[in-house]
């Protein structure tokens, strides 16, 4: 993998501010970037330790080089070399003293943890570290109802004013999380937002039931195919959600040696499926002439890039060296519904990536496919004791549900 140059550095931090989204990028021997939608650097040492990922902040740009940057993972590399844990001598030594310090120190140990934690990354980065980033742990360490009301005020709130209440949930639980881990490794006397209750911040959160009729379907597919703004990938990347069922979140992390054309099954990896940590499970989906039709369309495509994803990033130094983001699929969608001239609108009821997977499971159980089938082209687990005894996998008939479902949309 290419080094990291200050000229590369440069590059990343103009794409984290132009596209407003974080970057976590590695190098070579472990030594990597996290660049904030700020432009906000920290150099980092990802490695294993016991077996378990790990991750170590060497420093922030500009207050360190790449050049200090290298020399202090060269010290990293030798204590685990000797057996050391790089990560627990340097916290020994600086303890975290304010929030954006613990911040990062608990996202050393959600990397161990989580499967997925660029996702709590990118909430600490959007609505917490710009907001009480710099709040000293002495000062929520003193006055318990001063602290809460600290925290709902700078942080939470205003993800309420943005009109935000399910983000507004979900920071409120990743910061209870955080300050938790603070008090268990000494950081904290006290968490101070413990007793803060959902309902109370972003209110009673109401599960979505929006699904497209077969009308809405039709309308949204002429609409993305006229619409010049709409490029190959993501128009590909739309007709793939609904021909599989899949996640958006799976769809993009897909690479061209999970298909096996030849045996007609295109896998999803354990680490690339929604499950808990330690509860892995892969997916598999079976091919038809529809969904190869659009592989090869996609492979032609971007044969010029030479990506090992089937969704390759198409912009600047990310060139195929990435897939797209989830955040670029939905907000193409984001956009278009939010257009101010309304003959530009996709001309349906809003809608997320997300519920074209719910459409799917609902118009394949409206043709009559049976529970336990939908269930496996979704990749969730069976109910009751069939969890437990029934290992089938249904293959064929997710296939053959799969093949009617596509010759539906294609009769469209």
């Amino acid at each position: 993998m290419s080094d990291l140059t200050q000229l590369k550095l440069n590059s990343l931090i103009k794409d984290a501010r132009k596209n407003e989204e974080s970057i976590d990028k590695l190098f070579g021997g472990g030594f990597g970037v996290r660049i904030s939608p700020k432009g906000k650097v920290s150099f980092q040492y990802r490695f294993r330790f016991n077996r378990k990922k790990q991750r170590l902040k060497l420093g922030e740009y500009p207050n360190i080089s790449i050049k200090e940057a290298r020399q202090k993972l060269a010290d990293a590399v030798v204590k685990l070399d000797n057996g050391i844990n790089p990560a627990e001598t340097i916290s020994e030594t600086n303890q975290p003293d304010n929030v954006t310090s613990l911040v990062n120190d608990f996202m050393a140990h959600l990397e161990a943890t989580r499967k997925r934690p660029e996702e709590a990354q990118r909430s600490f980065d959007k609505d917490i570290i710009p907001t009480i980033g710099k709040v000293k742990l002495s000062d929520l360490n003193g006055d318990i109802t001063k602290a809460k009301r600290l925290i709902i005020s700078r942080c939470l709130n205003p993800i309420k004013k943005r009109n935000s209440p399910v983000q507004a949930n979900k920071t409120l639980s990743l910061l209870k999380q955080c300050f938790s881990y603070g008090v268990d490794n000494g950081y904290l006397s006290f968490n101070p937002i413990y007793d803060v209750k959902r309902h109370n911040i972003g209110g009673q959160e109401v599960p979505k039931k929006r699904s497209l009729s077969l009308e809405e379907i039709k309308t949204f597919m002429v609409w993305i195919a006229q619409n010049p703004r709409a490029d190959f990938k993501t128009v590909a990347c739309y007709k793939l959600l609904l021909l599989t069922g899949c996640r958006v979140g799976e769809m993009t992390l897909a690479m061209w040696d999970h298909i096996d054309f030849d045996a007609g099954i295109w896998t999803f990896p354990e680490d690339n499926t929604k499950s808990h940590k330690g509860k892995e499970k892969k997916h598999t989906v079976p091919l038809n002439e529809h969904i190869i039709a659009i592989l090869n369309g996609l492979k032609e495509e971007y044969a010029h890039l030479e990506s090992s994803y089937v969704f390759p990033a198409t912009r600047n130094g990310r060139l195929g060296h990435e897939p797209v983001t989830v955040r670029s699929v939905a907000q193409f969608l984001n956009k278009k519904f939010k257009l101010e001239d309304k003959t530009k609108r996709i001309p349906v009821e809003k809608f997320t990536p997300h519920d074209l997977r719910r459409t799917v499971r609902t118009q394949l159980s409206a043709m009559g496919v049976s529970a336990n089938v939908v269930k496996k082209i979704a990749n969730h687990e069976l109910d009751g004791m069939d969890k437990i005894y029934n290992q089938h996998d249904y293959f064929s008939e997710r296939k053959k549900a799969l093949t009617e479902w596509a010759q539906v949309l294609r009769a469209l």
